[in-house]
């Protein structure tokens, strides 16, 4: 099961064989395809189409990227993992799974992926079983996690059909344009090809094409798990769409104002830095230039005054800042997450919570989505394994796809604050411990439980293995007779005598014999 590797090719705007194969697929597919370039401009800071005459000002601040930066580092600066069951790890599922995303850099993955999100409101993975071609290894050895690839797709290049009545993706294309360069003689040709695979549950069609629109290699394959191959994610929803929404899509007319404007503001500021002079009833030639210079001799009705500036900046500059304003919340980026200083010294966790509730709204969305479309993706790479004979199991869906993504905690918290209230809660038997370790951020909380009530058993074990040596070394000798009782005869004329005598074995500074002992008796 060998499927082709897109590769990394270089991201250019839409040639025109390329978008004439888009608008092949129709209306809808060219609408998204401009959007997506749209976005990707801004995000790039291309914000102006056109060239401004030289001495005006083309400022360019660009929120778009700053905006996407900061969701992604908010939403995922912890490492997320992947809960299984215990039937689950017993079959060495969680072990398959956690080592292709070790193998494929899932840092790298999940950023490149949550900067698509937030850019295009979409995003795609393909995961690729490419082992090597020589056959003769691939006899001898077992499958490797690294043979897997788990490619981000350019959503750019993507495009899947939906079947309106089931709602699941039927068909997806994945189309994307390259230059391949030639060493003819002592130069280099380039020609513009394009890749293209067609995915259904069942085949993958693979086919090549130069400028021309020719065909240059075209090959079918089968798709023996029968399903789906590449998972579409989403940002945040779009009602009556399949397709997500980004923050670029929604902020990038507010920062096109934000540019204007700005630079307005700067060419006003330049065309004041350097002072005009202003002559009225009198010829320039009258007057001394110079920072020191003295003006004499000028007719009476003469006037001479430095060009003053009659608009109003600050009222400009307010509007400046209702356009930002208006950017952070149709983002849900509060204002004072992006920096600036802030006196947080004394607020509490709760208040920084409620100043920072829009982004942890917004992260939460992220965070579900992403889960949802993670999950799909971990399916796949559970059927590659089982169909590569990675994985052995008599688990049967829905038993073997379960799982559950874990994050940690979106603000930081005071742990030692946490862990006094939850301690006093499940002292007061209103809070399990599941519950507090839930709170807490704790990972693979079911085998955390189960390793401490193993640390449990072996410290009872090694309490009562303790309690046993201490009992053999303290336990009174009672079976063993004293010295004094050592060979004395037991008859209970001599008990009597025992008995009458000072057990102590000196008596008035004399020793007590055994034949004192007889005398007495």
């Amino acid at each position: 099961m060998t499927f082709a590797y897109p590769g990394d090719f270089e991201r250019t705007a839409y040639s025109s064989s390329f978008y004439a194969q888009i608008m092949n697929f129709g209306t809808e597919f060219t609408t998204r395809a401009a959007k997506y370039q749209n976005c990707w401009d801004f995000y790039k800071g291309e914000h102006w189409s056109q060239q401004s005459p030289e001495g005006f000002d083309q400022i360019t601040v660009n929120y778009c990227k700053a905006f996407v930066t900061k969701l992604r580092r908010f939403a995922f600066r912890s490492p997320w993992t992947t809960a299984f069951t215990e039937e689950q790890k017993a079959d060495g599922i969680d072990t398959w799974v956690n080592s292709v995303w070790e193998e494929n850099n899932v840092k790298l993955i999940t950023n490149t992926v949550a900067d698509f999100g937030g850019i295009f409101g979409d995003w795609y993975i393909y995961p690729q079983w490419l082992p090597s071609t020589d056959e003769d290894i691939l006899e001898e050895r077992e499958a490797n996690p690294f043979d897997l690839k788990i490619v981000a797709l350019d959503p750019r290049f993507v495009f899947p059909q939906y079947n309106a009545k089931t709602g699941e993706m039927e068909v997806c294309i994945i189309m994307i344009p390259y230059q391949d360069f030639t060493l003819v003689g002592n130069s280099i040709e380039v020609e513009d090809k394009i890749y293209k695979e067609i995915h259904t549950k069942d085949r993958i069609f693979i086919e090549e094409t130069n400028s021309k629109n020719e065909v240059i290699e075209s090959r079918a394959l089968d798709n023996p798990l029968h399903k789906m191959l590449i998972v579409h994610g989403i940002c945040q929803p779009q009602a009556g769409s399949y397709f997500g929404n980004g923050i670029v899509e929604d902020i990038m007319k507010g920062n096109q104002l934000f540019n204007e404007k700005t630079s307005n503001i700067s060419d006003i500021l330049d065309y004041h830095a350097a002072p005009i002079t202003i002559i009225y009833g009198a010829k320039a030639k009258q007057l001394e230039r110079g920072a020191n210079k003295i003006w004499a001799g000028l007719p009476t009705s003469a006037k001479v005054e430095n060009l003053s500036s009659e608009g109003n900046i600050e009222e400009a500059r307010d509007f400046l800042k209702d356009i930002k304003s208006w950017m952070h919340e149709l983002s849900g980026v509060p204002e004072k997450s992006l920096g600036g200083e802030r006196n947080i010294s004394n607020t509490s966790a709760t208040a920084l919570s409620i100043d920072f509730e829009p982004l942890i709204e917004l992260a939460d969305d992220v965070r579900f989505y992403f889960d949802e479309a993670i999950k799909k993706v971990n399916e796949l790479i559970i059927d590659i394994g089982i169909y590569n004979k990675f994985i052995t199991t008599n688990l049967k869906p829905p038993d073997i796809y379960k799982q559950k993504i874990d994050h940690g905690a979106l603000l930081p918290r005071d742990r030692s604050l946490d862990l006094a209230d939850i301690a006093a809660e499940i002292n007061l038997g209103i809070e399990s411990k599941k519950g507090a370790m839930e709170r807490l951020g704790v990972r693979n909380i079911d085998t955390k439980l189960k390793e401490i009530e193993q640390e449990r058993e072996d410290d009872a074990d090694f309490e009562a293995r303790l309690e046993q040596l201490k009992q053999k070394y303290t336990e009174p000798q009672n079976n063993i007779p004293d010295a004094f009782m050592k060979n004395i005869p037991q008859t209970p004329e001599q008990e009597k005598a025992r008995k009458a005598v000072n057990k102590n074995t000196v008596v008035h500074g004399e020793q007590v014999v055994n034949e004192q002992i007889m005398k007495k008796s």
